[in-house]
């Protein structure tokens, strides 16, 4: 999504502006440039989605809501969100759907499109929804003993995340469901990334419990991007430690004032212009699937809160030079952990789950080049679809949560999950 950069630079702006989403003002606007005159603009409107619960977005929609807490194996407790049906055909057993979010987000992103959100058109194609918020975000703040106030509740990557949360989380819908091997498992970005390290270090577990993976915009191996962010990561490790040196182990964590720095700017004209037009250096480029009206609506639900070691080790895998490994703590410290100089490769040729990877070619970060790499890395069952082939339709690495145009796409998802 947008990058922390951008909260800083602007934030001088959103503090002037005195912006905000109370009230039943006008949010949103049709046009880019229609956000210039928006509290009178006939194609503007008030979009009561702007800053809501996911509970309440849900319920507005006309779905059933239900909220569960999931202790994982090192203490961290994660919220998890339900929608089991759409209110229609109650009686019919429903294949469990887990909907894992990508970084800086909650599982807010999966209701950010409207009625034709994934989470609601997967309900309405009659799954059963589970949307799990990853630690350290807004809704998934608590630990048996930890709090955020403690450098070591942020002593996490998405290494422990696919280790410890994964396996909870699904051991808690197979339980709640009665449908042990029957799950599928849908990741978007840091949720594909959280999944391959689950799948290739306990593909037992994953085999015995989940019928299939599907992966949008797959992050593993990445010595291909084009994003922007490629300029910032050699300098990631030397600027992530002088900030724990400082005390500061997380990012996005102050909620309402990092959204409101973001919103507030980004929702006035002209700033709004080179505001999408940073999300698109960093993302990625696709015509016609930016939604002048989403945008309020996103930046009301990012960023949320992320440790410096997940930003670090990302920023490790691109520094590596193509390997999908685990943390590097260095020669001394890789020693005492992995018995290594260096730290070892996520054995994903061991995943024995099937999997799909959805990727597009406009996608800054995550490039057909390193999909390529994990597809042909992958000995088990699986399949990769990438997005312009044979004229269909370019994503950017957002555009299977946000992007307007979602016919093919879903087509092609829901396809895939009825052939698993």
């Amino acid at each position: 999504m947008l990058s922390m950069y951008k909260v800083f630079v602007i934030g001088f702006f959103a503090v002037c502006s005195g912006n905000n989403f109370s009230g039943n003002r006008n949010n949103v606007c049709r046009t880019f440039k229609d956000y210039a005159t928006i509290s009178t603009n006939p194609n503007c409107f008030y979009n009561p989605d702007v800053g809501a619960h996911p509970s309440i977005i849900a319920q507005r929609y006309g779905y059933p809501f239900e909220k569960y807490k999931v202790v994982s194996k090192d203490g961290y407790i994660t919220s998890m969100y339900r929608i089991p049906n759409n209110n229609k055909d109650l009686s019919k057993k429903r294949i469990p759907v887990i909907l894992q979010h990508g970084i800086a987000i909650t599982s807010a992103a999966w209701m950010l499109n409207g009625k034709k959100s994934i989470a609601f058109y997967l309900s309405d194609q009659g799954f059963d929804v589970w949307l799990p918020n990853g630690r350290g975000t807004e809704f998934s703040t608590e630990h048996v003993n930890l709090t955020t106030q403690s450098p070591k509740y942020w002593d996490f990557s998405f290494h422990e995340m696919g280790i410890y949360d994964l396996p909870a989380i699904i051991d808690f819908v197979a339980q709640n469901t009665g449908q042990k091997g029957n799950i599928i498992y849908i990741g978007h970005s840091m949720g594909t990334t959280m999944s391959f390290v689950y799948a290739s270090l306990l593909p037992d577990h994953a085999k015995e419990n989940l019928k299939g993976i599907i992966s949008l915009a797959p992050i593993a191996y990445l010595r291909n991007i084009r994003s922007v962010v490629k300029f910032a990561v050699p300098f990631a490790d030397i600027i992530g430690n002088l900030l724990e040196n400082l005390g500061i182990h997380s990012v996005g964590n102050v909620y309402s004032l990092s959204r409101q720095l973001v919103s507030s700017a980004c929702i006035m004209y002209p700033l709004i212009i080179p505001c999408e037009i940073s999300n698109i250096f960093l993302t990625g480029l696709s015509f016609g699937q930016v939604s002048p009206e989403t945008i309020p609506v996103i930046l009301s639900h990012y960023p949320t809160g992320t440790s410096i070691k997940t930003l670090k080790h990302f920023a490790q895998l691109y520094n590596s030079h193509g390997k999908f490994r685990l943390f590097n703590y260095q020669r001394q410290e890789n020693l005492n952990h992995y018995n290594s100089e260096l730290p070892p490769d996520y054995p994903v040729e061991q995943i024995k789950v099937p999997v799909t990877l959805f990727v597009g070619r406009s996608d800054f970060l995550s490039s057909v080049d390193d999909v390529q790499v994990l597809f042909n890395r992958l000995r088990g069952p699986k399949s990769m679809q990438v997005m312009n082939e044979n004229g269909k339709y370019e994503y950017a690495h957002n555009d299977y949560v946000i992007g307007r145009q979602t016919t093919l796409f879903r087509k092609d998802l829901l396809n895939t999950l009825r052939n698993l």
